[in-house]
């Protein structure tokens, strides 16, 4: 299925019309009907606020988290910091993500996509198996006391 005809599919299994899409999304009727015809991925902002407005995971509209550059992972993860966290949890996240080198980066992009498509429970469970790779040896950074 492409992305717009995902929109179209979710929006009639919760019962809404485009207009109801559209009064949600803030765009008139025909803006939506424009994004069920759609078949490449938009950029990730765009998606992220459709997967909002029909209360759903951005990997139940679009599963395919490799369309998106980098820098749109980053840019969504920076706008949910800014949404979830107060200001001195934002300033050491950003932190953090400032000091990292370039592979550091990418895998934070990543890992953080993922982790936004989880539930709760699933969450806890990405935290489970991150620290079962710690106890790992070859996986850590040999400065790094296990």
């Amino acid at each position: 299925m492409t992305f717009g005809e995902n929109i179209k599919r979710i929006r009639k299994e919760k019962g809404m019309s485009q207009q109801d899409l559209g009064n949600k999304l803030g765009v008139t009727q025909q803006t939506v009907a424009q994004y069920e015809k759609i078949k490449e991925t938009p950029k990730l902002e765009t998606v992220r606020r459709i997967a909002n407005a029909l209360d759903i995971y951005i990997s139940d509209l679009h599963p395919d988290w490799s369309k998106f550059t980098k820098e749109e992972y980053i840019d969504d993860w920076f706008g949910g910091i800014k949404k979830t966290y107060d200001e001195d949890t934002k300033r050491a996240i950003l932190w953090y993500y400032e000091s990292a080198g370039d592979t550091e980066k990418d895998a934070i992009a990543k890992i953080l996509a993922s982790l936004r498509a989880l539930n709760e429970t699933g969450k806890l469970e990405a935290v489970k198996r991150i620290s079962e790779l710690e106890e790992i040896k070859k996986y850590c950074n040999k400065s790094d006391p296990l």
